[in-house]
């Protein structure tokens, strides 16, 4: 922001036709200070009104203690973001994924996150200790950031949730246990919520990169974003269309909603505190079962239903319909 702001710039010049222009250069301009051959155009929206909200602070400080006669920021709103539109595999594309990851760690890695819904921060802090294959359960302790911190996940409610394994998932694990289970075990420091907090875990970690690449640069875990490229690689490798990693846990949650499992349940299992995102979200995916719904209200309450006296009138309109 400063170098488009101005270095050597008074802040109380700063005008609403600045930062509007600021703002659009910021969603169409290059990517980085320098143009290179993989330099990209533009930056998402989410990231833009980071950027926005971010400055908005220090000019909203400056406003409130006198440095400032006016805050040139507030009549500016936030850019609107579109609802995200799930786009996941179909069950022949998954098939040919899979078939197109070169090891055999990448394979279990895949089959896990897509019957999980796992996101991927999750899966590269996975570790053999928060997982017991006899009972068929994960519990999701913490998360690894892209800035290669281990927090606790995302929300309150995934933190320590239990996620109940499907069969593909189970037998991906067993298979991993081949490769990584008898590994070391690590100790790691996790950061809590609180600033400042911090606790340590011990970690065997499922998924190792040093697994696949024998050299002294591979982690002892992965990077968020060597999950995503093992993903763009297959993807490519297999002749599918084009999509974003994260559509990983997209599909878990289309497959099993399309499947008719409970919304509720699948919150549950991906950490969301309630239903709702799933209804926002996945609405499309879920099969119309109002036959199914009533058919079962009838069984329930018919059964239990007490007699009630019919009226005269009743009587009557009974006797109209059976004419």
């Amino acid at each position: 922001m400063l170098p488009r702001l101005g270095p050597g710039r008074l802040a109380s010049s700063i005008t609403k036709e600045d930062l509007l222009f600021i703002r659009k250069d910021l969603l169409t301009g290059e990517k980085g200070s320098r143009k290179t051959s993989t330099s990209r155009k533009g930056r998402t929206v989410p990231t833009v009104n980071y950027y926005m909200t971010t400055t908005a602070g220090m000019f909203s400080f400056a406003a409130e203690n006198g440095y400032l006669e006016k805050n040139p920021f507030n009549s500016i709103t936030p850019l609107r973001k579109s609802k995200p539109v799930p786009d996941p595999l179909t069950r022949d594309e998954f098939s040919r994924l899979i078939d197109a990851c070169h090891h055999q760690q990448t394979k279990n890695l895949w089959t896990v996150a897509v019957f999980t819904g796992m996101r991927h921060g999750e899966i590269a802090a996975l570790a053999w200790e928060d997982i017991d294959l006899k009972a068929g359960t994960i519990t999701v302790r913490r998360n690894f950031t892209k800035i290669g911190d281990f927090t606790l996940p995302k929300t309150d409610a995934g933190t320590n949730r239990v996620i109940h394994l499907l069969a593909p998932a189970i037998e991906a694990l067993k298979n991993q246990a081949m490769l990584t289970r008898l590994s070391r075990q690590h100790q790691i420091t996790v950061q809590l919520r609180e600033y400042g907090r911090t606790i340590l875990h011990e970690c065997t970690f499922v998924f190792c990169p040093q697994i696949v690449r024998k050299n002294h640069k591979a982690g002892i875990n992965y990077a968020v974003s060597s999950i995503g490229a093992t993903w763009d690689s297959a993807i490519k490798r297999a002749g599918i269309r084009s999509r974003k990693a994260y559509q990983s846990r997209h599909t878990y949650a289309c497959w099993a909603l399309s499947a008719g499992a409970n919304p509720t349940f699948i919150a549950s299992q991906m950490g969301h505190s309630s239903a709702s995102m799933v209804y926002n979200v996945y609405g499309a995916w879920m099969p119309e079962c109002s036959v199914t719904q009533v058919a079962m209200l009838n069984n329930v309450l018919n059964a239990r239903a007490p007699d009630v006296p019919q009226s005269d009138q009743e009587d009557e309109i009974k006797l109209y319909f059976s004419k």
